[in-house]
């Protein structure tokens, strides 16, 4: 959620405490600096009325132990004190972050009595860095925390951080500008902040620049001439109420040129706002004036079209006007809470919170989340009756046994006819003798597919004993075997395309030119992709496809050319006879693309399965 660098790449090692030092000379000369130690990070307790933090500042700690070193000078600067030893400083002149950091996530929201960040290191490492973390989480985290609040407060609103002129030096103005954008602040007016951290920046003008016009509204003028379409005005620089009025006046001439008032900004001015808005007496104010406004032009847009636009821009800004009502009666409000009331709604906000954090939700969905555990608790309690479970188990179990008895008829009807279908095929695919057999095996137990197990058994040619077909089938001949079970079955399947490779392999003549018909035939009710080097196959093929591998700037690349007319012929003439093309090759490649296509018998007659 933070921005992409850190406030400060890193500070010197002396950033310390001193006592940080005098206790890492008594480790090296008790022999305990390079004992493994853990520090742990953790808030006491919170100020009155503040529910939990957000942590923050993990970039600066990053950056500060990556950074983590004595330079030469400051080495001799600490010898020259005179309260260290020669052991100590020679272990602090090669003095480097070893250890482990494991912390809270920036954002996430922290407690109490929570550890924040936990240092894992050598005893001397960690103690010298102890400070410096401490600087780093502290302000960040308490930045954050205060930031949460008044986004809290803000409802949906955006927020802008504005904090640089008032922060106490620019490296802490960074760091609130960050630490308020983890929070959820939308933007800030720091632009080395936007800058550096990648936060959108945002800002209007300042009371000096209202002061460099003759008047409040040449100033606003003015900026409206620089900025027509992100212009906000600062209204309480002398009169808050008049200021309104020049803002709306300038919002209008924006509006006819074809802009749109952003807004304005109150700065420093009371309350009267509001009056100048709504009126005294509900008929003095702004949006008073500019209902009479709008209702007279409404009125007469019939007699000039352009009143209707004009009608609609004066819509627009009463919206904008109610909306600036209605957020001065909601500050009136909040004014005049009891501290008390606001004490007690703190407090159930921070158990809000911590309800989020501890069941790992967004705040906003622990409603929902409540009511569907309510929810799945009434089931689980109507679970509970043991006697009906077992009913609807039992229930469950007739009702699968009836299907799978239903499925496992069906396959013992089906499976002979599959077997006969497929090795009638096979002989015509250049496996003469061979047969193909489907098993049915019973289960001991019932399983999600049925009461047995499916195999297909093949014998490749005559005289061989059936075996599984994934063990004795080479690659052309599962890729024949798939063809004549997918033309077999072509009424019963779902898959929209089928492809098949090397299913031409070891074959030739009139085989090929079976495997062809087949392809054909299946293609008509689908889409089939086939991959072959045959002419047989090619020409009985709707559409011819070259792939082409070529190589250039030393990397190979592959190229699919769609083949048609004399280029097809051309390349099915090469398919027969080489790359020296002749008059009888291309005479047979015209011929072969020239045959009608076979009806589904002429070929070979799968027989239909029914399913």
């Amino acid at each position: 959620m933070a921005g992409a660098a850190s406030p400060r790449a890193g500070v010197s090692a002396l950033a310390t405490d001193l006592y940080e030092l005098t206790m890492a000379e008594s480790y090296v000369r008790e022999g305990l600096a390079e004992a493994p130690a853990v520090f742990s990070l953790i808030t006491r307790s919170l100020p009155a009325g503040w529910g939990c933090l957000v942590m923050a500042g993990l970039d600066q700690v990053a950056a500060r132990l990556a950074a983590l070193r004595f330079a030469p000078d400051e080495l001799a600067w600490l010898e020259s004190t005179g309260r260290f030893s020669r052991p100590l400083l020679d272990r602090l002149a090669r003095l480097r972050f070893t250890g482990r950091v494991r912390a809270v996530p920036e954002g996430r929201v922290v407690f109490a009595g929570e550890p924040l960040l936990e240092v894992t290191a050598p005893l001397v490492e960690a103690q010298l860095v102890e400070t410096m973390v401490l600087n780093a989480v502290h302000l960040g985290t308490l930045v954050a925390g205060k930031a949460l609040r008044v986004v809290q407060a803000a409802a949906g609103r955006a927020l802008v951080d504005f904090a640089l002129r008032r922060t106490h030096g620019i490296e802490a103005g960074l760091v609130v500008a960050r630490s308020a954008w983890i929070a959820g602040f939308a933007a800030t007016s720091d632009v080395l902040a936007a800058r550096r951290l990648g936060i959108p920046p945002a800002g209007t003008m300042a009371h000096s620049y209202v002061e460099c016009f003759p008047d409040e509204a040449a100033a606003f003028r003015a900026f409206a001439r620089a900025y027509p379409d992100d212009c906000v005005l600062l209204v309480d620089t002398y009169d808050t109420p008049r200021g309104l009025r020049r803002a709306a006046a300038v919002g209008r001439e924006l509006a006819a040129r074809g802009h749109r008032l952003g807004g304005v900004r109150l700065d420093s001015g009371d309350l009267a706002a509001l009056a100048a808005l709504e009126g005294d007496d509900g008929d003095r104010g702004a949006l008073p004036a500019l209902g009479h406004a709008h209702d007279a032009l409404a009125a007469r847009r019939d007699i000039e079209p352009e009143f209707a636009t004009l009608a609609q821009q004066l819509d627009d800004a009463i919206a904008q006007a109610r909306d600036a009502a209605h957020s001065l009666h909601g500050y009136l409000r909040r004014a005049n809470l009891d501290p008390e009331q606001l004490l007690a709604l703190d407090q159930r906000l921070g158990q809000w919170l911590g309800l989020a954090r501890r069941f790992r939700r967004p705040p906003q969905e622990l409603h929902t989340v409540l009511a569907q555990w309510r929810a799945e608790l009434a089931q689980l309690d109507a679970a509970a009756d043991l006697a009906q479970l077992q009913a609807r188990a039992d229930a469950a179990q007739q009702t699968y046994r009836q299907s799978a008895d239903a499925v496992s008829r069906q396959r013992r009807q089906t499976a002979p006819q599959l077997a006969a279908a497929v090795t009638e095929a096979m002989q015509l695919l250049g496996m003469a003798g061979g047969r193909f057999e489907v098993q049915l095996q019973a289960l001991a137990e019932p399983a999600p597919h049925g009461l047995e197990n499916v195999a297909f058994l093949v014998a490749a040619h005559a005289g061989s004993a059936p075996r599984a077909i994934e063990r004795v089938a080479s690659g052309g001949e599962l890729s024949r075997l798939a063809l004549a079970i997918a033309v077999t079955t072509s009424q019963l399947g779902t898959a929209g395309t089928l492809v098949f490779d090397e299913v031409d392999a070891g074959v030739g003549g009139a085989v090929a030119a079976t495997v062809g018909r087949l392809l054909q035939r299946l293609g008509r009710d689908r889409q089939v992709l086939c991959v072959t080097h045959l002419p047989q196959v090619a020409a009985c093929a709707d559409a011819h496809l070259q792939v082409s591998k070529q190589t250039g700037d030393g990397l190979p690349t592959s190229q699919v050319a769609p083949l048609v007319g004399e280029a097809r012929t051309r390349e099915i003439a090469r398919m027969l006879g080489g790359e020296q093309l002749s008059d009888t090759t291309l005479a047979h490649a015209r011929e072969m693309l020239a045959l009608p296509a076979q009806p589904p018998g002429a070929a070979a007659r799968p027989r239909k399965v029914r399913a």
